[in-house]
């Protein structure tokens, strides 16, 4: 694994190690904003529904996916069809996969 912020190859200690140590993960913390002091890290994603960028503090829930519960409603209220979702894109992908593999 390559440190994200020394650019060192390292052999991670556990699952979870990004960082080569501690140090370089305090180093790389201090530099991205997306980082809160408190080690809470900063979720941002696109809302579900509208696409609004949603930037929150990281407390809350990180399973997330709308911006306000106004648009998971109306989200959930349209039929699964009309939201793009994996099983779709998949299927699209081994579509175009099968017509261009021969």
């Amino acid at each position: 694994m390559i440190c994200p912020e020394c650019k060192k190859e390292f052999e991670p200690k556990s699952v979870n190690q990004i960082y080569c140590s501690s140090l370089c993960g305090e180093r790389y913390r201090r530099k991205h904003p997306e980082y809160i002091r408190t080690g809470n890290t900063v979720l941002k994603f696109q809302c579900a529904y509208c696409g609004k960028t949603v930037v929150t503090d990281g407390k809350g829930d990180k399973r997330t996916r709308f911006c306000c519960h106004s648009c998971e409603k109306k989200y959930w209220r349209h039929p699964p069809s009309e939201h793009s979702s994996l099983r779709t894109e998949n299927a699209k992908f081994l579509e175009w996969y099968e017509k261009h593999s021969e």
